[in-house]
């Protein structure tokens, strides 16, 4: 299927969520939609696959939705990208910003067992990039896709209970949202830690658990972050 029609088979709410009722703002995400397969069909890179853009919203329904972890774009890696943030389509090589994820989640008494992440969807962590396509030599679909995600994440804030956990500056830029919901640290790439701003300075130590105390105070389920998949 095109990425258009990938959109087309969405729940209504994540397709209201990203798209205002108007016909005209309708139409101009259309176009974008046909400008990204055009896009797709001119660069056989462009991750991730056109069946996992929207993945994680096929996986996880709107009104499930606990905690919105969020990244900023897919791995330029067509074996790795897999339509969820920070999750590895390859289970036996884990990119190092998952795996320094996973050093902070064992330093917090969680056994993380597998890279695929979807044991957390399936709990509601909404695994989310502000830009759902890497495209090479196309910085500008950034930028593009922001002006849509902005949206969804705008629509997610509005409900006081949903966690969110930022990563880097740039998911934090994205997010407005401000309180006792939102928990920040750096991002776990190698580039961040070679600057020497490790992942989780100590006054971010025990994000997860954090987040999890936030959810129980909230009658909400507690995330395992041991169930990777």
């Amino acid at each position: 299927m095109t990425i258009k029609e990938e959109f087309e088979q969405l729940p209504l709410s994540w397709k209201e969520a990203f798209v205002p009722a108007t016909d005209a703002e309708k139409a101009e995400f259309e176009n974008f939609l046909d400008e990204l397969d055009r896009l797709y069909e001119e660069n056989p890179d462009a991750t991730p696959a056109r069946e996992n853009v929207f993945r994680v919203f096929r996986l996880c329904p709107f009104e499930s939705v606990s905690v919105v972890f969020l990244g900023q774009d897919p791995y330029p890696n067509k074996e790795w990208a897999c339509g969820l943030a920070f999750a590895f389509g390859n289970e036996d090589r884990p990119q190092q910003s998952l795996a320094n994820i996973f050093t902070e989640l064992e330093l917090e008494g969680f056994s993380p067992a597998g890279t695929s992440l979807t044991g957390w969807v399936e709990q509601g962590v909404l695994l989310m990039n502000t830009s759902l396509t890497f495209v090479p030599g196309h910085a500008e679909l950034i930028d593009k896709w922001q002006r849509y995600t902005s949206r969804v994440l705008e629509k997610l804030s509005e409900n006081k209970d949903t966690a969110f956990i930022l990563l880097g500056s740039a998911a934090q830029k994205a997010v407005k949202a401000k309180g006792e919901n939102v928990f920040k640290a750096g991002h776990p790439s190698n580039l961040y830690q070679t600057a020497k701003k490790y992942f989780f300075p100590q006054a971010d130590k025990s994000l997860f658990k954090r987040c999890n105390t936030f959810l129980k105070s909230h009658g909400k389920p507690e995330i395992d972050w041991s169930r990777t998949k």
